[in-house]
């Protein structure tokens, strides 16, 4: 499981960026659907209140100016319509200020339905001049004006009603896109630092990879090869010069009377002895060469494609190389010699009876009175 709180903060927040978006479309969705249902009611409501009011009011007067009775079908129609779009409104908008505009639209509605009864009443009878009278006069008059200034009044607050439910759906929707741009932003910023940190720790990790693998096939102290790498690469190049018939050298080199120089001078001098020897190892050598430390004070040398001659060659010029150059501690040359034994063939032979005519040589050198090279 990841320890990085970073991977934790984007995910939370990539989590959290997905349940908006998700509810912000299914709102948005329901959101238009119903708004334009309520919107279209509403301005069919406002709308239709006006146009009824109207209609319904010259149907009386036409009646009343024709004595025509027919008029009053289309009165009772516009009646009842004006009656249901009334309840409409009441039922999609259930504010207070709303219902008690509907409250007073329906008293008006009933006054001036009473008195319309009363002008057909006196239609029915012939008696037009009276119904005249009625229809002109300021009470049917004033009923009128005031169902009409409520419907106005109505109409507009509903008109109201819809912008300002627009407005705030428009709000809603920008506070969300909002919230999700700075969930994006968060979730992108701990996304990338999540990731960097991720990356960082496999980098480290391939390092100390790559460390652990150099530190098990190289010496920690000269850097060179240990043993485990040198027999490794030493049977790939004898298994190639056997398939190329091709020549191959390795080189046992040791230093003479190591252990009297570490009882005399100390550990840390025999150490610096051994650096300055590695090092001395690799610039005398080819780039082909393998140098490797075996052990103590005990170094290998391969030499791919190299002959018995050669080998020697590039021995003795070792050899010279660490007298005539020899490493000093706190200012004193140290008269340090080395011992080396070589060994040569070509094509197939095993590794280990090579090594071991190399070191049967460099035994021999040993014997014959050290800082010598002597080949098998």
């Amino acid at each position: 499981m990841p320890r990085d709180p970073w991977f934790w903060v984007a995910a939370l927040s990539s989590t959290l960026l997905l349940c908006i978006l998700v509810w912000s479309l299914l709102y948005s969705f329901d959101v238009v659907d119903t708004f334009a249902e309520e919107k279209l009611a509403l301005e069919h409501a406002s709308g239709g209140l006006l146009y009824h009011i109207k209609r319904r009011e010259m149907a009386v007067q036409l009646a009343v100016a024709t004595g025509d009775l027919r008029w009053q079908e289309r009165h009772r129609q516009s009646q009842q319509e004006l009656t249901a779009l009334a309840g409409q409104v009441a039922r999609l908008s259930d504010t207070p200020v709303v219902a008690e505009q509907v409250a007073v639209l329906e008293r008006h509605i009933a006054a001036t339905r009473d008195m319309a009864r009363q002008a057909f009443h006196h239609v029915s009878r012939g008696e037009l001049e009276a119904a005249n009278d009625l229809v002109k006069g300021w009470t049917y008059l004033k009923a009128e004006l005031d169902l009409e200034e409520t419907a106005q009044a109505l109409t507009d607050t509903l008109r109201h009603r819809v912008r300002t439910r627009a407005t705030l759906e428009k709000t809603t929707i920008a506070g969300v896109l909002v919230l999700v741009m700075m969930l994006i932003a968060v979730a992108v910023s701990a996304w990338a630092v999540a990731i960097r940190g991720w990356l960082s720790r496999q980098q480290r990790r391939q390092e100390r990879e790559a460390r652990h693998r150099y530190l098990s096939y190289h010496d920690p102290l000269t850097g060179l090869p240990n043993r485990r790498y040198f027999k490794e690469c030493f049977a790939s190049a004898l298994a190639l010069a056997r398939r190329h018939r091709h020549d191959t050298a390795v080189m046992m080199v040791d230093v003479d009377r190591f252990k009297q120089l570490n009882d005399t001078q100390g550990h840390a001098v025999g150490d610096q002895v051994l650096v300055h020897l590695a090092a001395a190892l690799q610039e005398d050598l080819r780039q082909s060469d393998l140098p490797a430390r075996l052990g103590g004070e005990e170094f290998g040398i391969l030499l791919p494609e190299t002959g018995r001659q050669e080998a020697v060659k590039i021995a003795e010029r070792v050899r010279r190389r660490v007298v005539e150059r020899p490493p000093q501690a706190q200012g004193i040359r140290l008269p340090v010699t080395v011992s080396i034994g070589v060994a040569a063939v070509r094509g197939h032979v095993d590794p280990e009876a090579l090594l071991e005519r190399a070191d049967r040589a460099l035994y021999q050198a040993k014997q014959e009175g050290r800082n010598r090279v002597v080949c098998h």
